[in-house]
């Protein structure tokens, strides 16, 4: 019998880190969309599929 167990934390970034974490997210934002946008471009064009990892 497997024992399932759960933690959890808190996190409070002091401002610096609030900063970093919003540029970061940023600009992950704006990869994933450029990526979503090239993926969704080529069906739309071509009826190609693209894979992640062709992105």
């Amino acid at each position: 019998m497997d024992i399932k167990r759960a933690y959890r934390f808190r996190f409070t970034p002091t401002k610096e880190q609030v900063e970093i974490l919003a540029r970061t997210f940023g600009c992950t934002r704006v990869v994933y969309n450029h990526m979503l946008r090239l993926r969704s471009d080529a069906w739309m064009n071509d009826h190609e599929s693209v894979g992640y990892h062709a992105t």
